[in-house]
């Protein structure tokens, strides 16, 4: 299921965030014990462009691609100062942040060009009356959940002032503090669904020169030319984004790679890529630290 937070489903009045709970209802601001965590642990993962594949288990880097790292003292901060922000689980766990929206699967794979990244806009927009400057803080269940990485990663994406509390509840439990559980009425929201709306076909097709689109693969062909390849990629519904393998030591076998999405993104000189934009993605990726813009991008329908 997709756990999204939806006022239309649910008959809850979600379009403005609650104030945040730095100053708990008794007026006393909280404050971190000593932790035995190392927030900032360089665990040796590189920093990501792309979403991580389920199960979302396993080493986070010590930076992201789109999102303002947070530690805990940072988090208090914000929190203390009574400044406005929302705040959003991904881990899915019993307990939360006082305040905090369980919001499960808003940090799925995919990609950050794919339909379901929409959905996630359109909630953004409607939770926070439209208020983009309004930081957005998303965690987890700790180091080794990457989902809320991925979550950042589609809220940055989409131009919202993301920031990534890395160290998430096991952080938040390392320094002493206070959790809710969800069923009391003290918490926010217990998880919800919403169903994923549809966003109409995309009307731009951009494409990438020394570009490989890695993983999603749906089907696989030998064509002549890229142009074939990508042809095929446009007359097709499932196909979301296309690598071409240009090589020509590849005499047989296939060489069109039609995905339905994909798992990174990665230099080869040898090919070229493309893939549909939603209006909400520029088609700018960044792959080790380097941006990289497409080389051409195509209006459909003209």
């Amino acid at each position: 299921l997709i756990f999204m937070i939806a006022s239309v489903e649910t008959g809850t009045d979600v379009t403005a965030p609650a104030p945040a709970p730095g100053a708990n209802n008794a007026g006393t601001a909280l404050a971190p014990t000593a932790s035995g965590i190392d927030e900032l642990a360089d665990l040796g993962i590189p920093v990501m462009s792309v979403l991580f594949p389920p199960p979302y288990q396993g080493s986070t880097p010590v930076a992201h691609a789109r999102a303002e790292l947070l530690t805990t003292t940072q988090l208090l901060a914000l929190l203390n100062a009574g400044s406005p922000l929302l705040l959003i689980d991904t881990s899915g766990s019993a307990q939360t942040i006082a305040g905090a929206l369980p919001v499960e699967d808003i940090g799925k794979d995919g990609s950050i060009t794919d339909s379901f990244q929409l959905a996630v806009n359109d909630w953004l927009n409607e939770t926070t009356g439209g208020d983009q400057s309004l930081p957005i803080v998303l965690f987890g269940a700790g180091l080794q959940d990457r989902s809320s990485y991925n979550a950042a990663l589609r809220a940055g994406a989409l131009g919202w002032k993301a920031l990534w509390y890395r160290g998430g509840l096991e952080a938040w439990r390392a320094n002493g503090l206070p959790l809710v559980d969800l069923d009391a009425p003290q918490a926010q929201e217990e998880p919800q669904t919403v169903t994923e709306t549809d966003p109409g076909v995309a009307d731009r097709f951009a494409f990438y020169d020394g570009i490989d689109f890695f993983g999603g693969d749906f089907d696989q062909v030998r064509v002549e030319e890229a142009a074939q390849c990508l042809q095929i990629c446009l007359e097709n519904t499932q196909c979301k984004a296309v690598t071409v393998n240009l090589s020509t030591r590849s005499k047989s076998g296939p060489n069109c790679f039609l995905k339905d999405g994909y798992e990174r993104v990665e230099f080869y000189e040898e090919a070229v890529s493309g893939v549909f934009l939603a209006p909400t993605f520029d088609g700018v990726l960044t792959i080790d630290g380097v941006t990289v813009n497409p080389s051409d991008i195509i209006e459909l329908g003209q």
